[in-house]
This record gives C-alpha cells, structure tokens and sequence, in this order.
C-alpha cells in the first residue's frame, strides 16, 4: 500500500510539473502573438532595430532612383522634337555634363540617346566619346545616336566603328546607322562589311546600301561590290562579273 501511495504521488507530482510547463507555453506563445501583431504597427521602429528588417526599395533619400531617371530621360527623347534649338542646346549641355561621370551603364546609353534625339552641337563631344565606351550596350546607344546626325562626321565616325570595333554588334549597329543616314558617303565603308565573315552583317550593310543609293541589285553581293569600288555593275573587268554571290 505504501508503494502505491508512494507512485501516486509521484504521478500526482509529475502532472502538476506538466501542466506548469503548458501554462508557460501558452504565456509565451500568447506574448509571442502580441509582439508580431504590434510589429506591423512598429515596422519602422524594427527595421531601425534590425539592420535588413522591413521593405526594400531603390529609393535613397536625396537621390533619383535609376528607373526614375531612365524614364525622365526617355520622356526628353521623345519631345525633343518639339524644342526650339536654344532649348535642345541647353538640355544638351546639361546631359553633356553628366554623362561622363555617369557609372550605371543603362542610365549612360539613354543619356546618349536621348543626346541623340537633341542634334545638338554641344552633345557631338560626348557622342563621339561614347563611341569608345567600356560597355557595348552604350556603343550601340552611340551608332543609333549619331545616325540621327547624318552628316559627314557622322559618316566618319560611323564607318570607323564598322572597321575596327571588336564587338559584332556594336558594327552591326554602325553599319545599320550608315544606312539611316542616307549619306553617299557611306557606300565606301559599307562596301568593305561585304567582305565579313558574318551573313547578317553583309545583309545589313545591302540594306544599307540601298538606302544610300538610288541602286537595287537585290541580294547579288557583287553587283554590290562593284557599285561600291565605283566600278560598272555587271562590268567583266578582272573576270569577275559572273560570280552573282548573294547573301542567304
């Protein structure tokens, strides 16, 4: 009986020590509720707390977000055809000024672009700078730009690109923009891009061409040649008009 008496007390001791340690439990797990719902409220006060805690953003006080001037600066692209030349010269002296220290390379190439859109004089040094960018995406923000220009800079510079740059698409671009300058003074440098290596780059530089000229051969890459050395389409001179090459 005493060894019953004994376990019974034992069981009775054990119950108590449970329900103790469920009663702590739930006041934990109670006071634990109470903080996460008081968090929302206090978020900022945390975040302050715990460094990473709370809501991300690009915003910094003081400071444009990237996406922010990106649109601001595609915004003065599309009305820069409404600016009186005064104006244009303006805006560009001022995008002119900041380019180069510019270090986001997406924020740099719409700053050439819409440096670009402007046709101001003021921007043609930093144009022609971004010609040599570090990051091909602003190279090619550089040909589409000077396209615009359509002069005989552009169409000096332009025809430098597609000779030398090392990137296919930044020549890519070059030989696209000589096109859209309609400039006769391009034909030379497109001539050369016949001879590439790349298919899509010779067809570029037809397309070019045409656009350059009041010739159409079509895709006959000799004709094309010819008409760019100054030579007679279909002429038999050095035995190679027969060729009729063509780009697929």
């Amino acid at each position: 009986m005493a060894t019953m008496a004994f376990f019974n007390r034992l069981a009775a001791s054990r119950r108590k020590s449970m329900k103790k340690k469920y009663l702590r439990f739930f006041a934990i797990y109670a006071i634990a509720l109470v903080s996460v719902a008081s968090l929302g409220c206090a978020a900022s006060t945390w975040s302050r707390i715990i460094p990473g805690m709370g809501p991300h953003t690009d915003v910094v006080e003081g400071l444009t977000p990237p996406h922010e001037r990106i649109e601001d600066l595609k915004e003065q692209e599309l009305r820069a055809g409404e600016l009186s030349p005064e104006a244009a010269e303006s805006a560009a002296r001022q995008l002119a000024a900041q380019c180069p220290t510019e270090e986001d390379p997406m924020i740099r190439g719409q700053m050439i672009r819409t440096l670009g859109a402007l046709r101001a004089q003021s921007g043609r040094p930093v144009l022609e700078a971004a010609l040599q960018d570090r990051n091909v995406d602003v190279r090619v923000a550089a040909c589409h730009a000077w396209a615009s220009m359509g002069d005989d800079q552009a169409v000096r510079l332009l025809s430098t690109v597609l000779a030398n740059d090392m990137d296919t698409d930044v020549r890519f671009a070059a030989a696209k923009a000589l096109g859209k300058t309609g400039h006769a003074g391009a034909v030379p440098a497109l001539g050369v891009a016949l001879d590439d290596r790349d298919p899509a780059l010779r067809y570029v530089a037809v397309s070019s061409l045409q656009q350059c000229s009041d010739q159409d051969f079509g895709r006959d890459v000799e004709q094309w040649r010819q008409f760019a050395q100054s030579q007679t389409p279909g002429s038999t001179e050095n035995g190679i008009a027969g060729r009729g090459d063509t780009i697929y």
